[in-house]
């Protein structure tokens, strides 16, 4: 363990002076635990004692009795009770911790059991000492040989009942995990009494998985998965929901399930992790009936709940709103013991989550449906290349306050994988502190976190972030967590610059450790970004006449840095090793492409568009959307789609805009319409608003990209309403 320790005026400041009932912690201050305390407050005692110890160098004596008339804390619910009159410590919400100076000889400190107790303890550390848990071996201890607790009143509950962040680091160490106040162990190991327990949760794709098992059930029953209209029959991906014997039996399943863990708070009811829906007349049928894709899924969750409501009233239906199915549903009455958990990732992960349109609608919606029941799981990786920039940490405090301000109940994080993952030491932090308080400043949890992690590199990494989120911000360019692609926000100069932010952060640390060693794992996602992108960088530095070390010379860096930080994985469900080895096939950089008539502006008129579901009129290419008939797919051509393919000779770096008009049936939409580009990934989305009656055409800026041959300017319907029709006039490059 690193610890960092701080002495003198710094950590006077944080502690505070002397007052008239000050409690001074002195070595003969005993912490008093209660005979009757359970176990993960007698792991707070020892976590008191152990920091206490590391701050003032004196080992606190543990007693169940107070010995004498000396200083005292008492800890645990039974201890603090004693002086906490007023307070029904069986009433306290879920986690909520206190801490209590009542006295000038007595600290009280308690919380909400299991595990209440605990998070007191560490907030207290935190909030009154200045101690910070930045990693499992890293984190800050103030020194100070006699503190002073002056006047402390902490009462506090967090607003998300449920906390999971989801990153390599935190999957097996149940102590630093507490020390970060997560609770939740859907997808870690389960967490010890001792540290609490955890908040049982279950957001699975279980349809075709843990339900209905695609390996063992396909082959006897074919009947039961998805009929795809393009092979013309039964494919495994996904369940045919609209067939009730495929209905009875999950409700069979998840009986099963229920009996053999009956103390389980939720089980989950979403579909497997594709997009291939069945296509059979039935569940499209359902698909219109209730308006969305969700439609059979949530037939299935309606009928495990009415299932095990009677013999277990404690549990929970979990349905995962994900994908294809996180449309709400209409006309359909949900079961009062199901609860919803929105996962929207189909989304810009470069803006807030409420600056998509149809994220602020769903959520209204799901808090209608169930009576203010929801939950979240939000993503802060790129899950084609977890090393790969991505410039979304600024956007966690965002989705913080919004889901605080909904209400929803608690979520699940999917950060970098790996130890390697694009900042994951500083995403986990940050995203642990503000699912605890979402209100907390997060500029000053930045800079503590910065400037106590990189030492006196600080300034070039914050430079780095920031230069990150500003290459961004120049243009609405689309975040996706689904590519390495980079170029299109990420200029060659951009890149040029933070080379030279990471050599003068590595010579600033040259001697000073952890410090150095944290610059040198925060740069391989900035190697990776050389190697991907090199001949461009090589030709600029060939301009520039600096040096620009081989393609070779930088994998073997970046391979030394994995072996060295022990990273074992590079995206879901692949290895760092085969990173490396697909880089050393190939070089992966597209070579540079140059448009035929560089700076000459083209019009594409509506005679050289296609799509589906429209036809020419007049000077327009028109589409009239088929939503009700899909049930409201999702970016998908069954709706109706305007595109144009960028020709050879029209490839190049193209500035986009196109002319165009969404007229939604009734009133005024903020998402009437999406435009984008493909190039090939998906580089580029905005919502076009929309009001009924609309007459007026409208010129979009999409931007300027590199766009390659068989790029794709796309138009499609919005989905928080039924779109009358679009009319697209021309799109111009130049």
């Amino acid at each position: 363990m690193k610890s960092k320790i701080l002495k003198g005026a710094l950590a006077g400041a944080i502690l505070g002076c002397m007052g008239v009932e000050a409690l001074e912690i002195t070595p003969d201050t005993q912490i008093v635990l209660s005979e009757k305390a359970v176990p993960a407050e007698k792991t707070a005692a020892d976590m008191l004692q152990k920091y206490l110890k590391k701050i003032t160098g004196h080992k606190l004596k543990i007693v169940s009795t107070v010995a004498g008339d000396g200083n005292r804390i008492l800890i645990g619910n039974d201890a603090a009770s004693q002086v906490l009159k007023g307070i029904d410590m069986n009433r306290l919400e879920p986690d909520e911790v206190m801490y209590d100076t009542v006295d000038d000889k007595t600290l009280a400190i308690a919380g909400a059991r299991p595990r209440g107790t605990l998070y007191a303890v560490y907030s207290l550390l935190e909030n009154e000492f200045g101690v910070r848990f930045f990693t499992p071996d890293f984190e800050v201890v103030p020194q100070r040989e006699k503190p002073v607790l002056e006047n402390l009143y902490y009462h506090y509950a967090p607003p998300f009942r449920s906390r999971e962040v989801h990153a390599e680091h935190v999957l097996k160490d149940h102590e630093y995990y507490t020390k970060l106040r997560l609770n939740s162990a859907m997808c870690r190991e389960k967490i010890p009494v001792e540290f609490g327990g955890f908040h049982q949760m279950d957001m699975a794709h279980s349809l075709g998985n843990e339900f209905l098992s695609r390996q063992t059930w396909f082959k006897t029953h074919p009947e039961y998965f998805s009929w795809r209209r393009k092979s013309g029959k039964r494919e495994d991906h996904q369940l045919c929901l609209s067939n009730p014997k495929v209905i009875d039996e999950i409700v069979k399943q998840a009986l099963n399930v229920m009996e053999k863990d009956p103390e389980r708070n939720f089980i989950s009811i979403g579909n497997s992790d594709n997009g291939n829906l069945c296509e059979c007349a039935e569940c499209e049928k359902l698909y219109r009936q209730y308006k969305t894709k969700g439609a059979g899924a949530w037939i299935a969750a309606n009928a495990v709940a009415r299932a095990i409501r009677v013999k277990y009233p404690r549990a929970r239906v979990m349905f995962q709103a994900y994908w294809t199915t996180e449309r709400p549903p209409e006309n359909l009455k949900l079961e009062p013991n199901i609860r919803v958990t929105l996962a929207m990732i189909d989304r810009n992960h470069g803006i807030p989550p409420s600056a998509t349109a149809r994220y602020d609608v769903y959520l209204r919606r799901y808090n209608e449906l169930t009576k203010d029941n929801v939950f979240f799981w939000d993503y802060y990786a790129d899950f084609t290349n977890f090393l790969i920039p991505t410039p979304n940490t600024d956007m966690i405090p965002h989705a913080m306050k919004t889901y605080r301000k909904f209400g929803l109940h608690g979520g699940f994080v999917q950060l970098p994988f790996g130890s390697l993952g694009d900042f994951v030491d500083y995403r986990t932090w940050l995203t642990s502190q503000l699912l605890w308080n979402p209100d907390q400043d997060a500029g000053k949890l930045k800079q503590e976190f910065f400037t106590h992690f990189y030492g006196s590199a600080a300034a070039q990494m914050l430079a780095y972030l920031d230069l990150l989120h500003t290459a961004r911000d120049r243009k609405r360019i689309w975040i996706s967590c689904f590519t390495e692609k980079t170029d299109h926000w990420l200029k060659p100069d951009d890149i040029f610059r933070i080379n030279c932010l990471f050599a003068e952060a590595l010579k600033a640390t040259e001697k000073e450790l952890p410090a150095h060693e944290h610059v040198r794992k925060a740069e391989a996602g900035v190697v990776l970004v050389n190697i991907l992108r090199y001949r461009e960088l090589s030709n600029l530095y060939a301009q520039k006449k600096i040096k620009f070390p081989d393609r070779e010379s930088l994998i073997r860096k970046l391979e030394a840095l994995g072996t060295e930080f022990k990273c074992g994985a590079y995206k879901e469900w692949d290895g760092f090793g085969n990173l490396i080895k697909r880089l050393r096939e190939a070089d992966i950089s597209p070579a540079p492409i140059t448009a035929s008539t560089p700076g000459q502006e083209e019009i594409i008129s509506s005679k050289d568009l296609i799509g589906t579901h429209c036809r020419k009129e007049k000077e327009c290419m028109v589409l009239y959307p088929e939503q009700e008939k899909n049930g409201y797919s999702w970016m998908s051509k069954d709706d109706g789609e305007i595109a144009y393919v960028i020709r050879k000779e029209q490839a190049g770096k193209r500035n986009v805009s196109l002319t165009l008009r969404s007229i939604p049936v009734e009133g005024r939409m903020d998402d009437a319409a999406y435009v984008g580009i493909y190039a090939p990934m998906e580089v580029c989305r905005l919502e076009v608003q929309g009001t009924a009656g609309d007459t007026g055409f409208r010129k979009i800026d999409l931007g300027e990209f590199e766009l390659p041959e068989g790029s794709r300017i796309w138009i499609m319907p919005g989905i928080c309403g039924l779109i009358e029709r679009i009319e697209v006039r021309e799109i111009t490059l130049r």
